[in-house]
């Protein structure tokens, strides 16, 4: 099963937890592809053209939204660059996938590697690899939230008398 089956099926037994926008118009791909140089790393191209973009709670992974054909939201993949390269310096060939809160981002870097993912901090302009493709990470994301929201939590009356 690849990374778009194995989203699709949590979407489906998880829809409270993991939500996407739904696909993007051939219009929105287009002007992410023209922004970006032509050129999108495959996963990328089946990420966006399958969910547009995702919504992992809390973490809205950056996309395209079918609702927001010019780009205004935030999390608007191109917008989200445009913005990083104003104020943060971001390389022009670096693709955002998801704010860590404002403080570091993850980011996809093509000259590199097509999947590969690393931490970007812009404040000290430092990257760390997460040794993850952009599939494993969005597949790993779904898999920590659906085992962090449905996990039965059994024995935490006898955990906290231990504690006192």
């Amino acid at each position: 099963m690849n990374f778009i089956e194995q989203i699709q099926e949590f979407i489906r037994e998880y829809p409270e937890l993991i939500e996407a926008a739904g696909p993007p118009g051939d219009d929105h791909l287009q002007r992410a592809r023209e922004h970006f140089g032509g050129k999108l790393p495959e996963s990328l191209v089946l990420y966006l053209a399958t969910f547009g973009k995702l919504d992992i709670a809390p973490e809205g992974f950056a996309g395209l939204s079918p609702s927001d054909p010019e780009g205004k939201s935030y999390d608007d993949i191109v917008r989200m660059h445009q913005d990083l390269m104003t104020h943060h310096n971001m390389p022009s060939g670096w693709i955002p996938l998801l704010s860590e809160d404002g403080d570091s981002y993850l980011v996809l870097i093509p000259a590199e590697s097509d999947d590969a993912v690393v931490r970007w901090d812009p404040f000290h302009d430092v990257t760390w690899p997460l040794d993850q493709s952009f599939p494993e990470l969005l597949v790993e994301r779904c898999e920590w939230l659906i085992e962090d929201e449905t996990q039965e939590w059994t024995g935490w009356e006898e955990r906290i008398a231990t504690c006192n």
